[in-house]
């Protein structure tokens, strides 16, 4: 059997073409791994200038002299200190990077000039690299790019890239064409409503923030101060992340993407509680007009079973005059503006405070005239009477009212209260529901409830889930109303049997074989239920004067009504005035109890009722 010596082997020249062409993703990658280089020499100034108009960029560093130029063209071998090894695991290709943009490369380090001649070595299939020495000492690492061009790229984008680059590298100063990089402070925000400086020690520092929509902002993900990737596995989160090797594992050689393995998903874990952090300070110390801008935002990343203990919701009490007045001047408000004018608490109180800020002569606004049930005054209009200096009004001036501009961004609602459970429910609704709802606000009143107005989205949602703590939807605050008619004592004087003749004839002119009509002492009860408060309340309605009782299926009529009139005492069958005036002045309420009977044509009972009496 034939034995073979086989072995790996590359081809040097084919290499160079794939790294030239397609290793790697960023036309601009080898800005990042030449002051990474500069980095690990441990250079204080990377200078770059470039001749736009020669077609040649020049980078210098004042780090450490190269003492051997083969790491640089080694592949695979990144050929640096134990200690940087050991702290980053450079990968060894990062300086061919500089052949995507230049065929030909020079470079000074000590005493020695190193010629990368690209074209020539591709074209001749010579990989001999030029090492000649100098006389001249260069004391660091100078880097010059002949022919240097990079297709679809501008000069802009060139400093732009530098100017991140000294912004996030803080351990160099970088100088672009004389211009020293402005560094930033890598855990200051970009000013958002709700943002969080983070310093998770070894592994990761920087600041988050939330957005209020879809955004291409996300979160960055940096690396040594230079930009690996957008971290866009979490939604409506943006800012910047300075991660090390302890955090993160990156794709080699460029460094440009995340391996997904379980580094990445304990990252992940670690910025969802940030988020969840961050959703909790914002819900509670945020300005209000934020947290409804924000609300579908926070709900996604709070957790809301610790939230809603902490939280705190605007509530009405229904044993201050003073609220039920402000929830039916609400309720007023939303029958009588454009409908989506206002949709929340917030912009009902702007709403108001423009209202009051207009002129008194304005007649823009009138909810209803001389209701008693108003919204508040606003706060901060001041009316000055008139006034005069003497008695010939020689210094006389005019009453006026002073009112203040509105600003928005200074609204803010009155401060809430947090929920405990309590023995008696705690309401709330939407404030969608305003008029929906307006009937409850009575009982709300009566039983002396709190009422809470969800503000936002995620306050709905967080008090949906508050059932343990014996909040309820206004809905669940039903009235369960039972009325009982019963009548006593029907032994009926010579008056009242008149009365019952009458009745008697409108029960035949409207088809029934017999009198459905009782006369006799009528007692109404109303009782009112409430099953979710565990209360019953009992009411004898005294104005009551006729009554359809299921029971008997027959109309309970007050002697009340009788006695009041001025029918006679006398049962003659002739009708007289009084009897017509007696019929008429009752029957309407009658006929609606008449109703309650199965009859015919029940909505024309009383015109029906009227035409047989002109004829009777």
């Amino acid at each position: 059997m034939n034995k073979f010596d086989v072995k790996v082997r590359i081809n040097v020249l084919n290499q160079l073409r794939l790294l030239r062409n397609s290793t790697f993703k960023d036309k601009l990658t080898f800005l990042d791994e030449i002051i990474q280089n500069a980095q690990r020499a441990k250079a204080k100034n990377v200078f770059i200038e470039y001749e736009s108009y020669n077609d040649i960029m020049i980078i210098e560093n004042d780090g450490q002299i190269l003492k051997n130029p083969q790491v640089l063209f080694s592949m695979s071998d990144s050929g640096w200190d134990d200690d940087v090894k050991n702290t980053e695991n450079p990968f060894g290709v990062g300086f061919f990077s500089v052949i995507t943009v230049s065929d030909y490369v020079e470079i000074f380090t000590g005493n020695i000039r190193v010629v990368f001649d690209v074209a020539k070595m591709l074209t001749t299939n010579n990989t001999d690299i030029l090492v000649e020495e100098t006389e001249k000492h260069y004391d660091g690492f100078k880097l010059i790019l002949h022919n240097f061009k990079i297709e679809d790229t501008y000069y802009t984008d060139i400093e732009e890239r530098v100017t991140l680059l000294g912004k996030y590298i803080h351990e160099l100063d970088i100088y672009f064409n004389g211009t020293k990089k402005e560094k930033k402070n890598l855990t200051e925000g970009d000013g958002s409503p709700f943002e969080m400086s983070i310093n998770e020690g070894k592994l990761f520092k920087g600041w988050m923030a939330f957005q209020s929509g879809w955004s291409t902002e996300g979160l960055n993900i940096f690396y040594k101060g230079r930009l690996v990737t957008k971290f866009n596995s979490l939604p409506y989160l943006k800012g910047d992340l300075h991660i090390t090797d302890k955090a993160l594992n990156l794709k080699q050689p460029d460094r440009k993407d995340i391996i997904h393995d379980n580094k990445y998903f304990d990252f992940v874990d670690m910025i969802k509680m940030y988020a969840e952090m961050l959703s909790e300070e914002s819900l509670l110390k945020g300005k209000q007009k934020d947290v409804d801008e924000y609300a579908s935002v926070l709900s996604r990343y709070s957790n809301k079973e610790e939230i809603k203990k902490k939280m705190k919701f605007t509530v009405f009490k229904g044993n201050s005059s003073n609220d039920i007045t402000y929830l039916r001047g609400m309720a007023l408000t939303m029958k009588n503006v454009e409908k989506d004018e206002i949709k929340s608490l917030r912009e009902y109180e702007v709403y108001l405070r423009e209202e009051e800020s207009k002129e008194e002569s304005s007649s823009e606004f009138r909810v209803e005239e001389n209701v008693s049930y108003t919204a508040p005054r606003a706060k901060g209009v001041i009316h000055h009477e008139a006034t005069s200096y003497s008695e010939e009004n020689s210094h006389y001036k005019e009453a006026y009212t002073e009112r203040p501009a509105i600003n928005e961004e200074e609204m803010e609602e009155s401060v809430g209260e947090m929920i405990i459970e309590e023995e008696q429910p705690t309401f709330w609704m939407r404030f969608s529901e305003l008029e929906r709802y307006e009937q409850h606000f009575n009982i709300i009143k009566h039983y002396g409830l709190k009422l809470i107005i969800a503000r936002n989205k995620l306050e709905e949602e967080l008090l949906g889930m508050m059932i343990d703590l014996n909040v309820l939807h206004i809905k669940e605050l039903k009235e369960n109303i039972k009325i009982e008619a019963t009548i006593s004592n029907q032994a009926l004087t010579v008056k009242e049997k008149r009365a019952v003749m009458l009745l008697d004839m409108v029960s035949r002119m409207n088809g029934f074989e017999e009198n459905v009509f009782l006369v006799g002492d009528l007692m109404v009860l109303k009782t009112t239920t409430i099953e979710i408060l565990n209360q019953k309340y009992e009411q004898i309605e005294e104005e009551v004067v006729a009554m359809y009782s299921k029971s008997q299926n027959k109309v309970l009529v007050d002697r009340t009504i009788i006695d009041n009139s001025m029918l006679e005492e006398s049962l003659d069958t002739d009708i007289t005035l009084a009897d017509y005036k007696f019929v008429l002045a009752n029957l309407p309420v009658l006929i609606h109890q008449l109703k309650m009977l199965n009859c015919k044509d029940k909505n024309n009972l009383l015109e029906r009722t009227i035409k047989a009496l002109a004829i009777a």
